[in-house]
């Protein structure tokens, strides 16, 4: 099924994060999975910070997208923004690998320290010792 085309792609930024009180409010992944499905499904592109951890919440984005908008798309419909501290995680050939994969279903943007926009053909992995929780607070608040 093809998503209606509307006049102005809508696009809709989402904020998810595993929490011990989903469960006491009602919600679960699947929750958040059914509305991240019903906006794809109506042509609705996705913003989300997510972290590419293997089984996440991103990488069920991406699975859904290439089974709700299995189309190749000028505008991808889902733009998957990557902090400073996870992608600075990620060698180059990583991002450059991924970034090939998701071609015309999800595009990537890394995000930098300062809050700028690093292009994948910019990005360089940051030795380990240079990860403390202080430049983890400020790439994630910087995104």
């Amino acid at each position: 099924m093809k998503p209606p085309n509307l006049p102005h792609p809508r696009n809709i930024g989402i904020s998810i994060s595993e929490s011990p009180d989903m469960r006491y409010f009602g919600f679960t992944e699947g929750h958040m999975a059914g509305f991240a499905i019903h906006l794809l499904a109506s042509g609705a592109n996705l913003a989300y910070g997510g972290d590419l951890r293997d089984r996440g919440f991103t990488r069920l984005i991406f699975e859904l997208v290439l089974r709700y908008r299995p189309h190749r798309e000028k505008v991808p419909p889902v733009a998957n923004y990557l902090a400073w501290p996870v992608h600075a995680t990620m060698t180059t050939m990583d991002i450059r690998a991924l970034d090939e994969e998701l071609q015309g279903f999800a595009r990537l943007v890394l995000v930098g320290l300062d809050g700028s926009t690093i292009s994948c053909e910019g990005h360089r992995a940051a030795p380990p010792d240079t990860m403390d929780q202080d430049k983890w607070c400020v790439g994630l608040t910087a995104m």
